[in-house]
């Protein structure tokens, strides 16, 4: 019995593993075809985006559609001249193995989903994070939402 306990957890810590990996892996490739290419199209952003983003993006008025390109395109070109600022170094750290004192700047972030909660960090400060729910980005954003205790509020760019 005590065999079949120890192969059971090892199956699941592996995978765990490598969801994270894939995790790592979706983000990588984020950073390297939207925010570290010279041009980029807000239509990519669908490929890393649940699908629930993708519903919601489809369904938008002309206006809205408008609405939310600015601002997403405002968030995109920011973190691209920060990271430009730096040579283009970051780190991307999972909430969980955060240590909070090492960076400026920390702040909570109000999030009550299954997904996990990784941080941009661009010299020593944070400067987005992702949420990803099935290797696919919830939401991806700066502390700009904060609710009056001090919490960010992630931002899934439909909402008002």
């Amino acid at each position: 019995m005590k065999k079949h306990i120890t192969i059971l957890l090892f199956i699941f810590i592996i995978s765990c593993s490598k969801d994270k990996h894939k995790d790592y892996e979706v983000m990588n490739d984020f950073m390297n075809n939207i925010f570290l290419v010279e041009n980029y199209k807000i239509e990519y952003l669908n490929k890393y985006m649940t699908d629930e983003y993708v519903e919601k993006y489809n369904s938008l008025s002309k206006k809205e559609n408008e609405i939310h390109e600015k601002f997403t395109k405002a968030i995109i070109d920011k973190v691209k001249k920060t990271l430009s600022d730096n040579d283009n170094k970051y780190e991307i750290i999972e909430e969980e193995k955060l240590t909070k004192e090492k960076y400026k700047g920390y702040y909570d972030i109000d999030y009550q989903g299954n997904g996990k909660i990784y941080r941009l960090i661009i010299n020593e400060n944070y400067i987005l994070f992702f949420i990803l729910e099935n290797q696919k980005i919830y939401s991806f954003c700066p502390d700009i939402y904060q609710s009056s205790k001090g919490k960010v509020i992630p931002y899934f760019f439909f909402e008002k």
